[in-house]
């Protein structure tokens, strides 16, 4: 089927933004906490979002057509990045897993 043809799923759209809210409320309502150290520790919540945000990335490769979600991911990639193209998609999933498993692991 040709992409143009392909009619964007709204759901999948309610589902990331609904996902996307939930985890910015998680983060901005948990406490910080103070380890043993003295050290101040993050949030968790941080890196979970972090390595959600790489999924979006990663899906705006394969599945641009299906959501407009994905579609803007892809525009953001086809317009602001240097080098432009669709396969910057593959750095930004990378640099937010990264940082999302340094936030995460830093955390436990």
């Amino acid at each position: 089927m040709n992409e143009q043809h392909i009619k964007p799923n709204i759901v999948i759209d309610i589902i990331i933004i609904a996902l996307t809210i939930v985890f910015l409320f998680l983060i901005f309502t948990s406490p910080m906490s103070i380890n043993s150290a003295g050290r101040s520790q993050g949030n968790i919540w941080v890196g979970i979002y972090e390595i959600f945000l790489g999924f979006c990335f990663l899906l705006s490769y394969y599945y641009t057509p299906y959501s407009y979600t994905f579609r803007l991911l892809d525009w953001t990639c086809r317009n602001f990045s240097r080098p432009k193209g669709r396969k910057m998609a593959f750095f930004y999933a990378g640099i937010s897993f990264f940082i999302g498993l340094i936030f995460f692991v830093m955390n436990l």
